[in-house]
């Protein structure tokens, strides 16, 4: 029965389940809002012993794996493509929960579901179609996407589920990405099952092969894949188009990333998230200059190809300028509100402001400079004109075509001094000569408009008849270029127009089609490499499958006529179309006859029965599917001979006197002794072997999986306390590799004494401490470690062990961290077993000789106690520098190898000799209380 509520939460109603949990919408009384809550709980035991490959409770471990998931939400809630935990915590019996945020809407609400036919997707409603999106919309999700996942791999994880319903919208439409319930984390020993990890759909075939081994660029096939979903609305199955197919309009970069991310060669794809975010990005600012002419704002120089919506915009910038020569403050807050409604930005349209000022006739930019000049005036004299300036601007403005009306609106009365008599009498002067003064008055005010007009760029009528003329021209043959958009066509609008008011444009757009020119022949040129190498490789494997089928030809990667023929030949024997050529429904069904060959042929020994024709088949398919069936009736058939030879014998030996009768059951008698006593000697030593493998089992410890990657030995930088000895610092590639979480304890060497496999018994005191058990073995020279107990431990358990190398144990010990210590730059007796009080350390005297192996918290590897309690033994000589030192991770046996180096620091020393750089060295063939060790393993 449903709860009705967990924790504080209380429960609406249930989201879904699946075999491992169940999501429940819920409320927060509180805060009053919807969350989703998910509760771990197994519905199908057998379901959870198949969905994990690891020995143990698989409750247990799907358990870890949910509470792992809570761990990667909570690490990764600072990016915000990434769905957030809001809280974490288990019911009173246990059950782990975490609780999230609700958001009820997925990618699959936009893109509808997966269909691979059309009578699948007659039958889904009208809402779950399956649908592409806008290619706008498209790009953004692809890029929130990425930069989600590019958090997730910077934490060195894998998601392994990237799909539709796994990419949710919060209520501004921002993708959050969620279920990280089967991400792969790099140190759990649990995250590698083959079943059941993540949606077909969308996986990676290496991941179909195997959930062990993915990488980040799993990924990003994922992603590929999701990215051509919302372009199509199809997959990528089959002889699929490019995407660029069903979106003219998506950059020819874009549609090349999208292909490699979903190429099958992982080397093929962009490494991981952000290195596809990066080139998305490149090609999404290629992508934007390709659809500049559909679908930006503007274009500098002219406004031809604006949006529909935003030319009655421009026509009203263009019809103030005409009529009032300026765009003023309340004409500019109109203007505003118009552009906010069409999408324009406030920058933008004071762009698009200027460019319809500069795309004006000659007339209109006159009247412009001339409005400029007259509010220059008016700044100067403080909203007010002198009386022969006004005259002088009425003059100017009379010569560009305006009446004295038209001109006067913008014009402030003139500053007429005093109106006293004086004054009158002046006027009344002016007036008594008015007629014998105007054409001076007139001739004067002409004069000053023209010194005006020189000093403020004004043209005459024919100035502007000219002017217009020359910008008409230039417009043109840019509009004539840009229509044509080639390099020819740039090219001549430079050659044409030198000064050209879109010179700058024109180059621009040249060096791009020129770039784009050189990058689509170079695509082109590696398209055509990989089409060539695929070609060839399926042409060798069809070749090797024929040979197999029986035909005479040679595996060499070419279509020739001799394989042509062959292909032929097949085809026409299994009444397939006859084509000769290779594709992947030819290699099916070589592989198909192959194998079906090859049960005929097992089908056909077993019905004969013989030994013959079981040896027949074992000789002729040495790669076949039922050489162990094979084999085992061929000895099912020497045992029947066998048991019928005997059958005849004993039947011939009845006819014989008693005494033969006797003897014949004598022998019968003995050989049944004999087989029981050596069924009892099999089972005797089978259960030895049982028995010793589980006393040696629980003293191997567990053992790590270290990655491969690269680091800075030695010295650790801003390290001031380092040695001769840590220097130079250099890089070193390591191979993934294992080593035991614990150094080895008493009681794994003390089980090899038992054994007879180790003859040194060492002593467990260390001054007036002692102690064996799960403490680290100590006065263990070099020399017993690998004449002893390595040669035991390995015969016992049948695996390899060995003493890591210098480089590996300072790699291990760091736990991808670069610092004097594993969890830092500074240290305390909380994270350490060292420094004894009497020879100088902080710590107590408690603290005198070793603690048991995973008394201290592990690094970032999952090792325990890599640094303190004891030093540890490694395979390499000691050399006084790491000078002419191996960069490959390997032990270095050169030098002087009758002493070896030992790492970590011990009980005994100071914090100094605790850093994961410091190096000691000691004799091999030495036994001390300060030295134990840890075993690896090779991959």
């Amino acid at each position: 029965m449903q709860a009705a509520q967990i924790g504080k939460y209380q429960i609406e109603r249930k989201l879904g389940v699946g075999g491992f949990g169940e999501v429940f919408l819920a409320r927060d009384p509180k805060l009053d809002v919807q969350v989703a809550i998910k509760v771990f709980r197994i519905k199908d035991d057998e379901a959870a012993r198949q969905a994990t490959s690891a020995s143990g409770d698989a409750g247990q471990i799907l358990r870890q794996r949910f509470l792992d998931e809570a761990r990667i939400l909570h690490q990764l809630s600072s990016n915000p493509y990434i769905v957030n935990i809001r809280d974490f915590d288990e019911m009173p019996d246990g059950t782990p929960y975490y609780v999230m945020n609700y958001l009820p809407r997925s990618l699959v609400d936009e893109i509808g579901k997966d269909v691979f036919s059309r009578a699948g997707a007659a039958e889904l409603p009208a809402a779950l179609q399956p649908r592409p999106l806008p290619l706008p919309r498209a790009l953004a999700i692809l890029q929130q996407v990425l930069l989600g996942l590019t958090a997730v791999h910077q934490a060195g994880l894998v998601h392994r589920d990237i799909k539709p319903a796994n990419i949710l919208f919060d209520d501004s439409g921002k993708v959050q990405l969620t279920d990280f319930g089967i991400a792969k984390l790099p140190d759990t020993e649990h995250s590698q099952s083959g079943l059941g990890m993540g949606s077909r759909n969308y996986m990676s075939p290496e991941q179909r092969e195997s959930a062990k081994h993915v990488s980040a660029a799993s990924d990003v096939y994922s992603v590929g894949v999701l990215a051509y979903r919302m372009l199509t609305g199809a997959l990528p199955i089959g002889r699929f188009d490019d995407p660029i197919r069903f979106v003219p309009a998506l950059a020819p970069a874009i549609n090349q990333l999208i292909l490699a991310a979903i190429s099958s060669d992982e080397h093929q794809r962009p490494a991981n998230a952000g290195d596809m975010l990066s080139r998305l990005q490149q090609a999404m600012a290629m992508q934007a200059d390709a659809t500049t002419e559909q679908t930006g704002t503007f274009v500098q120089g002219t406004g031809a190809t604006l949006k529909s919506e935003l030319k009655p915009l421009q026509q009203k910038i263009a019809e103030l300028l005409k009529t009032e020569g300026v765009v003023d403050g309340a004409q500019l807050k109109a203007l505003s509100v118009a552009a906010d409604i069409a999408g324009v930005s406030e920058t933008d349209l004071t762009q698009l402001i200027a460019e319809t000022k500069t795309a004006q006739p000659a007339a209109v930019q006159s009247f412009i400079k001339w409005r400029e000049k007259v509010e220059a005036a008016k700044a100067q004299h403080q909203g007010s004109i002198p009386h022969d300036e006004r005259e002088a601007l009425l003059a100017g403005g009379a010569l560009l075509g305006k009446t004295e009306a038209e001109l006067a609106r913008f014009l402030p009365a003139t500053t007429s001094g005093n109106t006293t008599a004086s004054a009158q009498k002046s006027s009344q002067t002016t007036s008594n000569h008015a007629e014998a003064k105007k054409p001076t008055k007139n001739l004067l005010a002409a004069g000053i408009a023209t010194i005006l007009l020189a000093g403020g760029g004004y043209y005459g009528y024919s100035s502007y008849q000219q002017l217009d003329v020359e910008r008409n021209k230039d417009l043109s043959a840019w509009q004539q270029a840009k229509l044509a958009d080639t390099v020819d066509a740039y090219q001549q609008y430079l050659n044409q127009v030198p000064e050209g008011q879109y010179r700058q444009g024109a180059t621009k757009a040249l060096e791009q089609l020129k770039e784009a020119q050189l990058a689509s022949e170079k695509l082109a040129k590696t398209q055509q490499e990989q089409k060539l190498a695929a070609e060839q490789s399926a042409t060798e494997q069809a070749q090797q499958w024929l040979i197999k089928l029986g035909y005479e030809i040679t595996a060499n990667g070419e279509l020739d006529a001799r394989t042509k023929a062959a292909i032929e030949q097949f085809e026409a024997s299994e009444k397939m179309l006859v084509t000769g050529v290779v594709d992947a429904t030819l290699l099916a069904k070589l592989e198909q006859v192959y194998w079906r060959n090859d049960q005929q042929a097992f089908e056909k020994a077993k019905a004969t029965h013989t030994e013959q024709s079981y040896q027949q088949y074992l000789d002729a398919r040495v790669d076949g599917r039922f050489r162990t069936q094979a084999t085992q009736g061929s000895e099912t058939v020497k045992q029947q001979l066998k048991d019928k030879a005997i059958a005849d014998a004993t039947e011939k030996a009845e006819t014989e006197d008693e005494v033969r009768q006797q003897a014949i059951a004598d022998a019968k008698a003995e050989a049944k002794e004999k087989e029981q006593r050596r069924l009892a000697v099999i089972a005797a030593e089978r259960k030895a072997a049982l028995v010793q493998a589980q006393a040696v089992k629980p003293y191997v410890g567990n053992i790590v999986y270290i990655p491969a990657g690269n680091f800075m030995m030695g010295c650790s930088e801003g390290d001031s306390e380092c040695d001769s000895d840590e220097f130079p610092r250099h890089q070193v590639s390591m191979k993934a590799f294992k080593l035991m979480e614990t150094e080895v304890t008493f009681a794994m060497w003390d089980a090899c004494v038992q054994a007879g496999g180790c003859s040194h018994k060492p002593d467990d005191r260390i001054s007036a401490i002692s102690g064996r058990g799960n403490k680290p073995v100590i006065n263990v020279s070099f020399d017993h470690i690998i004449q002893q107990f390595i040669p035991w431990l390995n015969k016992t358990t049948g695996q390899r062990f060995r003493l890591p190398s210098e480089a590996e144990w300072e790699y291990a010990a760091r736990g991808g961290t670069t610092t004097k210590y594993s969890w830092g730059d500074s240290i305390h007796c909380g994270q350490a077993r060292y420094g004894r009080r009497e020879n100088g350390g902080e710590c107590s005297s408690s603290y005198d000789g070793t603690v048991p192996v995973k008394f201290f918290a592990a690094n970032g590897y999952g090792l325990y106690v890599m640094s303190g309690n004891v030093l540890e033994w490694t395979q390499d000589c000691w050399n006084e520098s790491y000078t002419g030192a191996p960069t490959n991770g390997s032990a270095w046996q050169q030098g002087d190898c009758a002493k070896r180096v030992g790492r970590g620091g011990s009980w005994f020393y100071g914090p100094a000799s605790l850093r994961v750089s410091n190096r000691n060295r000691d004799d091999s063939s030495g036994r001390y209380s300060l030295i134990g060790f840890r075993l690896a393993q090779d991959l």
